[in-house]
């Protein structure tokens, strides 16, 4: 029973934010196209807005385009969640708190496990860059000719 429950309320959370990430999608992109008919009948431009205009267009773009990986990362939640594996641990096999899968729904481990791994992985990039800066070191043993 209590399964069902957890299942109900992640279902409903990943649907408001399917619901939400849709209507929001569909806002910026109606806003885009009114922009390009906007920019289109404007025929006087100068570098400099021509300029300002494409650096918008381009963060718009960004914007949607995580917004959209956003919205695949909810419906494979959901693939997840029908199968029965949404909201367990990959490493540990606990449950993940609903309050952190209300933040970042997209999450494959629990906080603890999480910082494990960016423990592990900031000690790596860390080694690497060691690893990578001693490079500019100078050999002394080496005979200059």
């Amino acid at each position: 029973m209590r399964d069902t429950v957890r299942q109900d309320k992640l279902r409903s959370l990943l649907e408001t934010k399917k619901a939400a990430l849709l209507a929001n999608l569909r806002k910026s992109m109606g806003e885009q196209r009114t922009e390009n008919a906007r920019m289109s009948f404007e025929l006087a431009q100068d570098d400099g807005d021509k300029s300002v205009e494409d650096h918008e267009h381009h963060v718009q773009s960004a914007v949607q385009s995580m917004k959209s990986e956003q919205l695949e990362d909810i419906e494979q939640a959901l693939e997840k969640l029908a199968e029965g594996s949404y909201g367990i641990c990959a490493e540990c096999g606990c449950e993940i708190p609903i309050q952190r899968l209300a933040i970042q729904p997209a999450a494959s481990y629990c906080v603890a496990c999480q910082e494990k791994i960016d423990r592990i992985s900031k000690r790596e990039t860390l080694w690497n860059k060691d690893i990578t800066s001693s490079d500019d070191e100078t050999y002394d043993y080496l005979d200059d000719e």
